[in-house]
Parts: structure tokens; C-alpha cells; sequence
């Protein structure tokens, strides 16, 4: 296994990070960097749908800095980039989200989480639902970035950064999502948890040690704000139906195990 300690490019990257370009395109060079200056080598590769022709990154300037698949104009939606990783031959896979700024050695942290609890997916974000009720909720409690916990804390389901051995994505096809277009995050933990015994984390963000942080929470607050998914009507009731579903279908809580 490649060191956690000061990166060296000589060594083989243990990671693969897959970045989305679609309709944050004035963000991606600084979410780029930080993969590229994370304490851990990583390969990146680019899941590039064209949105805006307008808008559009010069393909063969990226082409230098990470492997490009560019979709142009056929959204696959935020199914599509788990879909993608399935190609990755890293032993560990880095799904990130394009409002998420990792901190220079977060990437360092997810791995330590992975190799303590022998296996796990790391999220940057993540909730525990309430066993009390069969929708979407967080009632739970919150935990990641926006909270800045100061340990680890297991969780039913998490998001905007996912940090997992590239194995986990076996069981994603498991079972068929009732959405394409929303709930990737509910359907990697609940296909982890119910076939591979795989448990959610969010990884320490220690307020002292900004470098372990997922996220500039300040930064990710703002660009969040923009083109939001979660901002349609129907989000949280295709949220709950999914929920329902993986529910029906043995996943148990944290707070009831």
C-alpha cells in the first residue's frame, strides 16, 4: 500500500477521483487542485457532460491534467459517474461532488476510516435517519462538514463526497434504483449495507485541523446554492419513496441496530 505521509510522485496512485463538469463549470479548476494537491496521490478522471456550449472547458488543455469522458450532450444524471467508476481499477474510488473543496489531506483520512473498520464507505456529509419513521428525514442528527464533528460518526446515508474501496460498487447493481435522477447517495449505502455489510462514515473534521476537512464549508455553502438538484418540488417525496423502498427491503438504521 502507497504512504499516508507526504506525497510522492513516484508512486502509484491507490485513488481514482472522479470529478463532475456539468453546470459548475467557474468552480471545476479549484475542485481540480485540490484533488491534485491532496497529501495522497490521485489519478482523476472527468465525468464531462457539455451543459451550455457557451460554457465549455477547453477538453484538450484538461486532457493534460486528468482522463477525460466527456458525455457531451447526454446527461446521464448523478447515476451516471457510480457507472462510470465501475471502470476504475484503483483499489480505492473517490465520487466527488462539484460544490466540494477536499482539504489537502481528507483523502488521507477516508483511507484510515476504510483500513480501522476493515471496510466502509466515507461520505463528507451524512445523516441518521430517525427509526421512527419510513420517510426521508434527518432527525437523526447531521454530521460531516457543515457540523465540523470532531470524531468519526457512523451514519445511515451520506453525500457530496464518497471515499470507498472500489469492491463496494459490486453490489450497486444489485437492485435497481426507482430513480435515476435522484438518490445515488440513499442507493450506495443501502446496497452496501444490505448486501455487502458495508457501513457508512463520515470521517473526523476536526475544527483544529482544517487540512482533514471534506470541504471549505464557507465556499461549498455558496456554490451549493447554484443549480441545486434538491431545489425541485418533488425531491424529498422521491426521497421518501426510496426510502420506503430500501426500507422494504431489510435496510436497518443506525439508531435501531
Amino acid at each position: 500500500m502507497a504512504s499516508l505521509g507526504t506525497r510522492t510522485e513516484t508512486l502509484l496512485p491507490e485513488v481514482t477521483a472522479v470529478l463532475t463538469l456539468y453546470n459548475r463549470p467557474d468552480y471545476f479548476f479549484d475542485q481540480l487542485r485540490c484533488i491534485e494537491e491532496q497529501s495522497v496521490p490521485c489519478d482523476i478522471w472527468v465525468d464531462y457532460t457539455l451543459c451550455d456550449a457557451n460554457r465549455h472547458i477547453d477538453i484538450e488543455d484538461l486532457s493534460k491534467r486528468a482522463k477525460v469522458h466527456v458525455r457531451y450532450n447526454h446527461n446521464l444524471h448523478i447515476f451516471g459517474r457510480f457507472y462510470l467508476a465501475m471502470n476504475i481499477t484503483t483499489p480505492y474510488v473517490f465520487i466527488v461532488d462539484d460544490d466540494i473543496f477536499p482539504q489537502p489531506d481528507y483523502v488521507k483520512s477516508c483511507i484510515q476510516i476504510i483500513t480501522e473498520k476493515k471496510d466502509a464507505i466515507a461520505v463528507a456529509w451524512g445523516c441518521r435517519f430517525s427509526p421512527k419513521s419510513n420517510s426521508y428525514n434527518k432527525d437523526g442528527g447531521q454530521f460531516g462538514w457543515n457540523t465540523l464533528n470532531s470524531k468519526e460518526v457512523r451514519v445511515d446515508w451520506g453525500g457530496h463526497a464518497w471515499f470507498f474501496k472500489r469492491s463496494t460498487l459490486n453490489h450497486f447493481n444489485r437492485i435497481d434504483p426507482i430513480y435515476r435522477h435522484n438518490g445515488e447517495d440513499l442507493h450506495l449505502s443501502f446496497t452496501a449495507s444490505v448486501f455487502g455489510n458495508v457501513p457508512t462514515y463520515v470521517p473526523p473534521h476536526p475544527v483544529e485541523e482544517p487540512t482533514k476537512w471534506s470541504t471549505i464549508p464557507k465556499k461549498t455553502k455558496k456554490v451549493s446554492a447554484q443549480n441545486a438538484l434538491n431545489g425541485r418540488s418533488n425531491h424529498k417525496q422521491e426521497r421518501s419513496r426510496a426510502v420506503q423502498f430500501y426500507r422494504n427491503n431489510n435496510w436497518k438504521y443506525v439508531l435501531e441496530k
